[in-house]
């Protein structure tokens, strides 16, 4: 599972404080997706590995479904990079002296303005140069400081698709089960990316979305209902899904789409896949 680091500055009494966010089978959840274009009406939702569902849940809609990264916002699926202006004169108005030591960060990326109020300014980065294995983007939250913007908070980050009040599970399919062409289910091993405390979502809600599919592929967003309260991040363990779908999978392609670009998932699983929970192709 993949933390993203991020480092806070409070400011009080002139304090500046960084702070960072932080052979068994696994059990297996069976739900029905909500599917892209299906058309229909909010019924009861799907429930979890013990019977369990998210109080008041209604069903997602795949235009329900939101990309972010870190803390900015994408107004659009699929999530485009280039949407957002360039920081361009706003950029003479920033004040990194509080933050020193942290300058190279911001002088790597190329920024972009996701957001504005008249107290925050969150920005969206595009590194100039790509490092390996690192997250290939970058966020940054700032506030106003009497005539200057102040960064508040900032990391790296990965696109991911969720939905409001819910977290994700990546997956790939499930390594002992082929997939069948004639059927209209599929097995997949998933993880859970939030921080869980080390524990298998059972007794939360597991929500499969069809986010997309035609004749060649299908695009899966797995949901899984979050932590209440407190958790800690020692990694998760995978749990098994069987994800229904509206038709015969055929030879379609299966594509995790919960995060962007989409990982296609073959059978049997890469190595690199199963090793990575699930993170990488």
């Amino acid at each position: 599972m993949e933390s993203r680091r991020t480092c806070a500055v409070v400011f009080a009494v002139a304090a500046i404080v960084f702070t960072s966010a932080c052979g068994d089978e696994p059990p297996t959840v069976s739900t029905e997706p909500e599917t892209a274009g299906s058309g229909s009406e909010p019924g009861a939702p799907a429930t979890g590995g013990s019977g369990a569902s998210a109080a008041g849940q209604e069903p997602t809609a795949p235009d329900e479904l939101v990309a972010t990264c870190g803390a900015v916002r994408f107004n659009d699926l699929p999530a485009d990079p280039s949407s957002f202006p360039p920081l361009g004169d706003v950029e003479q108005d920033v004040d990194l002296t509080p933050v020193e030591g942290e300058h190279e960060f911001f002088e790597i990326h190329d920024w972009h303005i996701a957001s504005e109020s008249d107290d925050e300014l969150v920005l969206f980065g595009i590194p100039h140069e790509q490092e390996f294995e690192a997250a290939p983007y970058a966020d940054a939250t700032l506030v106003r400081q009497d005539d200057s913007w102040v960064p508040s908070s900032w990391g790296q980050c990965r696109i991911d698709v969720s939905a409001e009040g819910w977290g994700h599970a990546r997956f790939v399919l499930d390594p002992d089960v082929e997939p069948d062409p004639s059927s209209v289910s599929v097995a997949v091993q998933a993880w859970e990316v939030a921080c869980a405390s080390g524990q298998a979502p059972d007794g939360r809600e597991v929500r499969p979305v069809v986010l997309s599919q035609d004749a060649i592929s299908v695009s899966i967003v797995v949901l899984v209902e979050p932590v209440r309260g407190d958790a800690e991040c020692p990694g998760n363990p995978s749990f098994s899904l069987e994800i229904e779908l509206d038709e015969a999978l055929g030879e379609r392609s299966v594509f995790d789409a919960s995060t962007e670009p989409a990982l296609k998932r073959p059978w049997p699983p890469t190595e690199s896949s199963l090793l990575s929970d699930g993170m990488d192709e």
